[in-house]
């Protein structure tokens, strides 16, 4: 029982050494994004096209050329701005790093934010439009292929983009 016992503790301690993992690149390590944006096309809610402290954008964060989907590396984290082109996460242990092993990502982005965002759908309420800048919606998705470097994206306005897809969803209200 002794010689099994001694012979165990070496081959244990053998074992341990040996293992192999990747080496870890600490240049990679916890590399948060910067972020930049700016308003492009006609003028909108942000006035003189540029943001208002306060303003929050929602941001998402996808391996490099694939879809927006639910395993998305970042899900609709809510970034904000003091009034100028640069925004930092609403709440700092929120903010999204770039991949560990230094991988390309896209960004896709909006404005304003919302929290209840469900299956990527944005739903905009027309029925009531006093307050024109809840109306204000922006879209941006041209920040493609980024693995270190500062983010800029340049938003347009639902009026100016090209290309704008509704959907016209109806309720029935019994009264």
């Amino acid at each position: 029982m002794k010689k099994a016992s001694r012979l165990f503790v070496p081959i244990i301690c053998f074992i341990l050494l040996s293992c192999e993992g990747d080496k870890i690149d600490k240049t990679r390590a916890s590399r948060e994004i910067q972020l930049n944006a700016e308003i492009e096309g006609i003028k909108t809610r942000a006035s003189n096209s540029s943001w208002e402290a306060g303003d929050a954008i929602g941001l998402y964060m996808i391996k490099s050329g694939q879809t927006l989907s639910s395993s998305a590396s970042a899900l609709n984290v809510k970034y904000v701005t003091t009034g100028t082109t640069t925004f930092i996460p609403s709440n700092e242990s929120d903010g999204i790093t770039f991949p560990f092993d230094g991988s390309d990502v896209d960004f896709i982005s909006y404005y304003p934010y919302r929290e209840d965002i469900i299956d990527f759908t944005y739903l905009v309420d027309l029925s009531n439009q006093e307050n024109q800048a809840a109306l204000d919606l922006m879209y941006s998705n041209n920040a493609k292929s980024f693995n270190s470097k500062t983010l800029m994206s340049d938003y347009c306005s639902h009026t100016s983009c090209r290309k704008l897809d509704l959907t016209y969803y109806t309720t029935n209200r019994q009264t």
